[in-house]
Formats: C-alpha cells, structure tokens, sequence
C-alpha cells in the first residue's frame, strides 16, 4: 500500500508477486524493458527464491523494515528526500481499504503514505519532525487521534470504507468523467491499479463482492461519471455496470418512484424521502440511524433534515430482522467473526444499529464461526500471500477480525487441507 508513492516517484508500475508467479512477473518486466527492480517488504512478503529470479533481469534493491509500519516509513524517507515533501497521508496499518483508496492520490502527488496502528505511528518518529501537514484517511475506529504529531491535519473519513473511497474522490478527483471500482474486501487489484488511475485522473471507488454499494452508486451518478473501469475477475467484484443513458451516465440505484398524488397534504420532498426510507430499509437492510443519516449526507441523499425526520418516524420497519439480514450477509459473503459482526452493526462508522438490535443478530445469526475463520485464512493466504503466523495474528487482532482463539486455531489447524 505504501509503494503507491514510490511507484509515482519513479514512474513505475506495480506488480505482484508470488513464488508460483516468478515466470509471469519476470515477462512483465521483460516485456516493460525495466532495468531497475524494487522489492518492497521482507523475505516473507517476497521471497529470496523469487529476488534471485527478478535479480537477473537488472538493477534490483529491496527495501524492507521489521514490519509493515517500518517499511512503510523507509519508503517515505526515500520520498520525502528526494520530493522536499512536506505533507504526508496516514492510514490505518491494520486494515487495508483506507489506503487503497488514497493509492493513486499518492501516486499522481507523490505524497508519502505511513501507517498508524490505532493512536500511535510506529517507526514514524524521525518523519513527524520533518513533516508538519498530515491527510488522516479514515475514521477514528480505523485511525485514532494521530493529529497530536502534526502542526496541521485534516481528516477524510466516511460512515464505511465504501463512503471514504467517494470522499476521498471528491476531494482530489472532483472533475473526473470516469472512475475505477476495486474490491473493497481484498486488496491486490487496487493496489496494482493505482499508478494507472494516477495517469488516467480516476479515483478508486470501492465495491463489495456482490452487489453494489448505494453511496458509491450514489456519487457516480451525481457526478456524471460516463466511464467506469471494473478491476478484478467477478469473484472480487461481481459489480454490473447500470445501462448507459443518452447522456452517459452509469450506476443509477433504481428507488421507488415518488407519490404522484397532486392532493396529498404532505409535500413531495417528504414522500420522496419516505419513499427511499422504504427502499434503504426492504432492500438494503439498513438501521434506522443508518437510514436517516444516509437520507441527510452531502454524499447521499441530500433530503432536509425535516423530510429524513419525516420518513423515519412514518417508515414500518423491523430493525432487528434487518440487522439480522445484514448479518446473515457478513457471515456468509464475507466470513465474518461473531464480534466483527456485531461491532460492524453497531458501529458509528458500519451499520449504527443499536446494541440490542446487533445482540438480537448475533443471537439469532446460524453461523459456523470456525468454517468463517477457515474461509477467512484461505482468502489470506491466497490473496494476500500472507504467513501462518501473519493469518492466525489477523484472525484473532482486536483490529483485524476479532475471531477467539479456538476458532483461529481451528483454522490453522485445517489449512491447505
């Protein structure tokens, strides 16, 4: 993730690696006619089996720290040395989609990415007395209060990853005609795709595996968006373009039509907003906090304060059933851990439903916690070519999935089986 500025800095591309790809990566630079190769990480993210390989075919230096915080920081030294920046971007070290969305900003600026681990910044101490501005990426649950280490800072966050990819793209990509959607569950496609959104002037705007997200369809539509580029086979994004109107536009979310009845005493915009209130809660399952907030967003909606009113105290909705449904949803597609989900549904910046709604979920929710666990770390480790001990950390990190032990150490034990 934090190779994103490097890859600007040198006008390079980014390509993944893995020991049964040495052959696909090695034609690529070949094909590039690339004489200078960077590693980025250690032997256990890249291989000294695949650097022998890559170190054939020219130039070749790795650069690596302890960890992801140290490496992350090396890559912004080099940056910073060789750009004068004076402004860096923060992003969450411990869950990805932040900066993924951020990558080609990095890129086509050049501006450094370093890593918080909730509060703090590790390995960041020498970059925090050179650089005084900051870009936080990400709420407070994914990036705590890091402002203390900077002289100036702002802070680009939505209700959900899927919302910060949309903010991210309207602060730095306003004039766009076209985007790029990734995956906003695993991280290889976006990744590689951020030097060429970069050249190409498009954002990333996130996407869950199945289906679409209503605030990123939302902001395509608002902003005219007449090209949209889908990065990643449809197991990652099983996203369907909208058909394309006269005028070009994609991602159109289908609502209920407004009330035409001319006699009604309540006025349009109140049946409207009451209309879509309806759609949020039948097809999308939202909570009711979920609902008026996303009827009032800048991103969203954009009803009056008084129409979003209107429409939840006049909505017929089980909360609880449909926390139930969003749960069903993260346990099946997305092999969530029984306290990732029930922190996901009650999150100010997830689902906002309340705590007994999410209980009543989770209690009533048939999962098998430990097949989840199991899904999880194969996705890990065929997605993310991460070690044995990197997937059991991720499967049992109160910032990672939150799994028990037992379940995590099921899923080792059933690996590669």
């Amino acid at each position: 993730m934090a190779a994103s500025s490097l890859s600007g800095l040198y006008d390079a591309p980014i390509l993944l690696s893995a020991p049964n790809k040495i052959s696909t990566v090695s034609n690529e630079i070949k094909r590039l006619g690339a004489k200078n190769i960077i590693i980025i990480g250690g032997d256990k993210a890249v291989t000294n089996e695949e650097e022998k390989a890559y170190k054939a075919l020219g130039n070749l230096r790795r650069i690596q720290g302890a960890n992801r915080y140290e490496t992350a920081t090396k890559i912004a030294t080099e940056v910073i040395d060789k750009e004068d920046s004076d402004s860096v971007i923060v992003a969450s070290g411990e869950n990805f989609p932040d900066a993924l969305t951020v990558g080609a900003v990095a890129n086509k600026d050049k501006t450094p990415i370093i890593l918080a681990n909730k509060d703090s910044l590790p390995a960041s101490k020498e970059i925090t007395k050179k650089i005084k501005k900051a870009t936080i990426i990400g709420g407070p649950v994914a990036v705590g209060s890091v402002e203390k280490n900077f002289s100036s800072s702002n802070r680009i966050a939505g209700s959900n990853r899927y919302e910060t990819s949309t903010k991210v793209a309207d602060k730095y990509f306003n004039d766009a005609s076209k985007a790029a959607i990734a995956s906003g569950e695993n991280y290889p496609d976006a990744l590689a795709l951020s030097p060429y959104a970069a050249k190409e002037n498009m954002p990333i705007l996130l996407s869950p595996a199945k289906g679409k997200n209503v605030t990123v369809e939302k902001y395509i539509k608002d902003k005219k968006i007449t090209d949209i580029e889908i990065f990643g086979g449809e197991k990652a994004v099983e996203y369907k373009e909208t058909p394309k109107t006269d005028n070009k536009q994609n991602g159109d979310v289908k609502k209920p039509e407004p009330s035409k009845d001319n006699n009604s005493k309540v006025s349009k915009e109140y049946q409207s907003a009451l209309k879509s209130a309806q759609f949020y809660s039948e097809d999308m399952h939202m909570s009711k906090n979920g609902i008026y907030d996303q009827l009032i967003s800048e991103y969203g909606d954009k009803f009056s304060k008084e129409a979003a009113q209107y429409a939840i105290d006049n909505l017929k909705a089980n909360y609880k059933e449909n926390a139930l449904k969003s749960a069903k949803f993260y346990s099946e597609d997305m092999y969530m851990s029984k306290k990732g989900i029930y922190d996901q549904l009650t999150s100010d910046y997830g689902d906002k439903f309340t705590q007994e709604e999410a209980q009543y979920a989770v209690d009533n929710l048939k999962a098998d916690y430990k097949q989840n666990a199991l899904k999880s770390a194969n996705q890990y480790q065929e997605m993310m070519y991460m070690s044995p001990e990197a997937i059991r950390d991720q499967l049992t990190s109160e910032y990672g999935d939150k799994f028990t032990q037992e379940e995590a150490e099921y899923a080792m034990e059933n690996l590669n089986k």
